[in-house]
């Protein structure tokens, strides 16, 4: 198959950390190749550094569509998203979303 564009969905589920780098990993040679890679995921974490476009969709519309460095700078609460980049943890309780 040499399709063009390759969707995955929630592609880190149940993943431990070598297996989300192995499929960061894969995500990389795709987009080199010149494939365009879809990811649907609520793990920002982990693939966010990887994207060159970020949609953001609540209750079945767009609600952002742009760079993912703008949407660092966006209260994502707002849409129930956790920020990769705003919770620091003084405590174990505060690792918990």
């Amino acid at each position: 198959m040499d399709a063009k564009i390759i969707i995955f969905d929630e592609p880190y589920a149940n993943l431990d950390y070598p297996g989300v780098m192995q499929v960061n990993s894969l995500f990389k040679k795709l987009i080199v190749d010149g494939k365009t890679v879809l990811i649907l995921t609520h793990e920002l974490e982990k693939c966010l550094a990887l994207a060159s476009r970020f949609i953001v969709l609540c209750k079945g519309k767009i609600v952002f569509d742009g760079l993912p460095k703008d949407a660092l700078e966006l209260d994502l609460g707002l849409w129930g998203i956790h920020h990769p980049l705003k919770n620091e943890a003084h405590n174990l309780r505060d690792l918990l979303w």
